[in-house]
């Protein structure tokens, strides 16, 4: 059988942390490899059909919705279309969108409502050159009359997110694995220091020397082990001074 090679408490220590803080760093790059698009691109729509949310609150119960309609906008930096059906065509209750301000209106709410069709509520992304913008279309009944609301937010590209995120990881991997390291050598300085201590002193017993005292520490395990080496350097001297003892009564 092999024997195991030695390593001291301090690398051992070390070398544990070590792998521990690289363990979880490559959990977090593979998470973010392969879960953080989604993850962050569903926190958005969330994020977006909560805003949709709100402005249906306003609009229903606010009364002076247009003010607090450009507030809210102003604020998440959305856009927010507001308008009904009526037998001439579409009444704009609310509109601070650039898209709808043209001419052929009319066109580009038919196409809105083609995209919500018979639902209540339906997201749509579109892309413009340098931002993803996420699109809400839905539908409420506010006092008898059939409400439409159309609410638009612009959102990083998830390829960018990632990219920033990754960036930063690199710094956050760097300080994770230097923190460790040094926490790591620290603490085990701490363990082995007095270990270190007792195996001097067991040292100075090979030289005959058992006037030697093993220091306790604040760690219990280290403080049960000086005590029971303690207690043998005691039962050593006693044995040295009963043997001391005949050798004088052999030679009176």
């Amino acid at each position: 059988m092999k024997n195991k090679p030695i390593r001291s408490l301090q690398h051992r220590t070390i070398l544990t942390f070590s792998f521990f803080a690289i363990f979880l760093i490559v959990f977090i790059w593979l998470f973010q490899a392969i879960y953080f698009g989604a993850i962050y691109e569903k926190v958005k729509a969330n994020e977006v059909e909560y805003i949709c949310k709100d402005v249906v609150l306003i609009n229903s119960t606010n009364p002076n919705p247009n003010v607090a309609l450009h507030e809210l906008a102003m604020q998440k930096n959305i856009e927010i279309i507001i308008f009904t059906k009526t037998d001439n065509g579409y009444s704009i209750k609310y509109n601070n969108t650039r898209e709808l301000q043209a001419k052929n209106i009319g066109v580009q709410i038919e196409n809105l409502l083609a995209k919500l069709g018979d639902q209540k509520f339906v997201s749509f992304e579109t892309n413009s050159t340098d931002l993803n913008i996420l699109n809400c279309v839905f539908r409420e009944n506010h006092n008898g009359v059939e409400t439409y609301y159309f609410v638009s937010a612009p959102i990083s590209p998830v390829k960018n997110t990632i990219e920033n995120f990754s960036y930063m990881l690199v710094f956050i991997s760097i300080g994770v694995i230097s923190a460790t390291m040094i926490g790591a050598y620290f603490l085990s300085t701490s363990i082995s220091r007095p270990i270190v201590r007792m195996a001097k002193s067991a040292h100075e017993i090979n030289n005959n020397n058992t006037n030697v005292k093993f220091e306790a520490s604040e760690y219990l395990e280290v403080k049960q082990l000086a005590d029971t080496l303690n207690y043998a350097i005691g039962e050593i001297q006693k044995t040295d001074n009963v043997r001391s003892y005949c050798k004088c009564v052999s030679r009176a």
